[in-house]
C-alpha cells in the first residue's frame, strides 16, 4: 500500500498484514480481480476507518458515498484519477 509520505508505509508492520489478509487475500482466493486493492481497473470501494475502527467515510466505484464530517474535502485534490470532493 503507498504512503503519502514517501518511504513509509500507509499501514506499518502487522496491520498492513492484518489488512491485506481482509481485502486482497479474500478477493483473490474468490478471483475477483476488481476487489482487495486500488488501482486501475479497480473497483474503487473505500471504507475510511479512524483509530478505533469507526466508520468515518466510504467511496464506493470512486465516488464519495459518506463523508458527514467532511473528512475527505479536507484532502488536497488529487492531479490524476477521481478528484476529492
Amino acid at each position: 500500500m503507498d504512503s503519502p509520505v514517501p518511504g513509509r508505509s500507509a499501514v506499518p508492520g502487522r496491520s498492513q498484514v492484518a489488512l491485506q489478509a481482509a481485502c486482497l487475500h479474500p478477493a483473490t482466493v474468490l478471483g475477483d480481480d476488481r476487489k482487495g486493492r486500488l488501482s486501475a481497473g479497480a473497483d474503487a470501494d473505500i471504507v475510511v476507518l479512524d483509530r478505533d475502527l469507526r466508520t468515518v467515510a466510504t467511496i464506493i466505484g470512486g465516488r464519495v458515498a459518506h463523508d458527514p464530517t467532511g473528512v475527505l474535502r479536507a484532502l488536497p485534490p488529487m492531479t490524476s484519477g477521481v478528484p476529492v470532493p
